[in-house]
């Protein structure tokens, strides 16, 4: 009998731990509508999920300005916004960091969210 040792290469799916926001794949779409970034056409396709849009380069520039990152879950049509506990700065407190990540999704999703610890898996 053969015993696999170590990391299994063809795994399906990823882990994640996030401090931020789930949001709603409809609540995504609306944001990025709002802020002109995406257009009718592009909201109302169905073969594309909300945090794919996030991939668009003009997505991206505002996340990286707004120090945050995303994790997309299509099986569940819900997308993680926020950073990684490993993200926190050296000169950072916890509530610095926390409220940092509200500030930010805040102002990307232009409206008031709920933010917590969000963990689990995606498929790959």
């Amino acid at each position: 009998m053969k015993i696999r040792l170590g990391f299994v290469a063809n795994s399906s799916s990823s882990s994640f731990c996030v401090f931020g926001a789930a949001i709603d794949d409809s609540d995504m779409i609306e944001a990025l509508l709002k802020a002109n970034i995406i257009t009718k056409e592009e909201s109302e396709s169905d073969d594309v999920y909300a945090w794919e849009l996030l991939e668009l380069p003009a997505v991206q520039k505002r996340m990286k300005e707004l120090n945050l990152t995303y994790t997309g879950d299509s099986d569940n049509n819900v997308t993680y916004i926020g950073r990684e506990f490993t993200s926190i700065g050296d000169n950072e407190t916890g509530k610095q960091f926390k409220d940092g990540i509200k500030k930010g999704i805040e102002k990307f999703m232009g409206k008031e969210v709920e933010v917590d610890t969000h963990e689990g898996e995606i498929s790959c």
